[in-house]
């Protein structure tokens, strides 16, 4: 993928989701691949460790005497501030970052790009799990995704990735096809406004049509639909919506089946394995760009049936006393859709949300729309704040995120610590519930606290 002369790979900022699943590709083409990160724990480990890539708990410049690397890959959460970056270029090493990788990677093989404010992971999966029937594809993703990229895949033909819109690293992908999702403001911390936002996209896809790529969009979403009217080239739409050029029709009751119509005419039927209006819209978006590349109907069937979902997206926990998810959702958006799907699929239980507000920046930017956000839970208790080693602590509190949770009307209650809200649901809730952990920083521990 890189200069010929790269076999030894070091990444500082290993544990991030793109860049342990980046390590894990990586180590699978070939390259001898190291790290180091904070100390701190990340879910992304086990995948680390199951592929057997070495990686320091820490940042120190002898790290990078022992690794000798041919290049080095670093997170965009570090700069020169960061020990082993600043050693680095004082030894003039080659050194790349995240996005620059993966645009490496884009521009070597038939590449498709997902990208959306929601769904991203999702659908770069269920993509994966399908193109990868080729026996010609590899797949990055933001999380663990240990189904993904076979041994057997030496020689790649094409590369299908999550190109993440944040600090806007789509200026360093060249696709030659997009899946767009949606677009739903967001990382306020960096983008200053809607039109901000979105214009990053447009870019990114304006690009992409001009060059004579194939994009696939989300026509149920308004401010998608808005902008590729604006946009010309080889494009098509997907939706619950008569308009979409492919329609989902005959949708099943729990949420999982549905018949996928194109100009009148039945093209495929799906069963998934997973549920939710959500995941109907990120698999057809799968189903659609799998068809254009020359997989078959029937095996596409066949990988979407098999797709258990990914790390932390509706991510099911075994327990013998409640019926356990772990989410990724930090948005709003999101955890409407989440909730709304267990809403449908367990109308009769309890659910018991644990929020994890993500940032400072976007819990004082989406407050109103968090407030909103929990009305098909029963119960959401709220962690303390989750912060970014990028902004300034304290702009807002977590008792104002009760307090707008309180004014529409649903039950919640302040639970600082993870440990907090673990004794609570211990203490008060009944065994068989449906307990939802939500949100992108560590509140996946509470799952093994409880069940």
């Amino acid at each position: 993928m890189f200069d010929n002369n790269v076999k030894n790979i070091y990444m500082v900022g290993i544990k991030g989701t793109g860049m342990s699943s980046l390590a894990v590709l990586l180590k699978k083409l070939g390259y001898q691949v190291s790290g180091s990160d904070t100390n701190e724990h990340f879910f992304t480990e086990i995948q680390l460790k199951n592929n057997e890539i070495t990686y320091y708990d820490g940042f120190d410049q002898i790290h990078l005497e022992h690794a000798n690397p041919d290049l080095i890959i670093t997170s965009t959460a570090y700069n020169d501030r960061n020990p082993e970056v600043s050693q680095a270029k004082l030894m003039r090493l080659s050194m790349i970052s995240y996005p620059e990788a993966v645009g490496e990677i884009s521009k070597k093989l038939t590449s498709v790009a997902v990208c959306g404010s929601h769904g991203k992971t999702t659908t770069t999966s269920m993509l994966g799990t399908i193109m990868q029937t080729n026996r010609e594809t590899i797949t990055l993703t933001g999380t663990v995704a240990e189904t993904l990229n076979g041994e057997e895949v030496k020689h790649p033909k094409y590369f299908v990735f999550e190109a993440d819109e944040y600090q806007n690293k789509f200026q360093y992908y060249s696709p030659a096809n997009v899946i767009l999702t949606n677009i739903d403001f967001d990382h306020p911390d960096f983008f200053t406004d809607l039109a901000h936002y979105t214009a990053t996209f447009r870019d990114f896809l304006k690009r992409t049509l001009e060059t004579g790529g194939f994009v696939v969009y989300n026509y149920d979403d308004r401010i998608t639909r808005t902008l590729m009217k604006e946009l010309k080239g080889n494009k098509v739409s997907y939706g619950f919506g008569s308009e979409s050029d492919y329609r989902i029709a005959n949708v099943s009751k729990d949420l999982n089946t549905y018949t996928l119509r194109h100009k009148d005419h039945n093209i495929i039927t799906i069963t998934l394995n997973v549920y939710g209006k959500h995941n109907i819209l990120n698999s057809v978006a799968s189903v659609i760009m799998s068809l254009k590349l020359g997989i078959s109907p029937e095996n596409i069937q066949q990988a979407l049936k098999d797709f258990k979902g990914v790390k932390r997206r509706m991510e099911v926990i075994p327990s013998e006393k409640y019926i356990i998810l772990d989410d990724y959702g930090h948005h709003p958006t999101e955890i409407i859709a989440t909730l709304r799907a267990l809403r449908n699929k367990y109308k009769d239980k309890q659910i018991v949300a644990v929020f994890h507000p993500h940032t400072f920046t976007r819990t004082k930017a989406f407050l109103k729309e968090f407030g909103g956000a929990f009305s098909d839970a029963d119960l959401t208790l709220v962690l303390d704040i989750y912060p970014s080693a990028r902004e300034i602590i304290g702009t807002i509190s977590t008792e104002a995120v009760v307090e707008e949770i309180k004014k529409n009307g649903s039950r919640v209650m302040y639970t600082p610590t993870i440990p907090d809200a673990a004794e609570y649901i211990k203490k008060n809730i009944l065994h068989g519930s449906v307990i939802l952990t939500i949100g992108a920083g560590d509140v996946w521990k509470l799952c093994e606290l409880i069940k």
